[in-house]
């Protein structure tokens, strides 16, 4: 029995426009990742770059999950709701961090 295995590539702050998808894709599936997810912390998208991520029409795309929290709020506008997006949000680990 083959154990499954999933790959979860981070950024922490850079545009996420320059993260190939293929490319980390393909390197995940080397490794023998079935599936490949993605983590920012600040999701950067120069120039809509997020949409080169969208699954269209239900297809799968590179990643199954891109999570991203809500710090960039113009991205979190363009790619709400849209898959592989999921948004994390800041607002009650900064309150929490403020006791407020």
């Amino acid at each position: 029995m083959r154990a499954l295995c999933t790959h979860l590539q981070r950024n922490h702050a850079s545009p996420v426009g320059r993260t190939r998808p293929d490319i980390a894709h393909a390197a995940a599936r080397r490794q023998g990742a079935v599936a490949v997810s993605a983590y920012v912390t600040h999701g950067v998208f120069p120039r809509a770059s997020y949409t080169r991520f969208i699954q269209a029409n239900g297809t799968p795309g590179a990643f199954t999950h891109f999570w991203i929290t809500d710090s960039c709020p113009r991205t979190v506008a363009a790619v709400g709701g849209q898959a592989p997006f999921q948004i994390i949000s800041l607002a009650a680990p900064i309150a929490a961090a403020l006791q407020i």
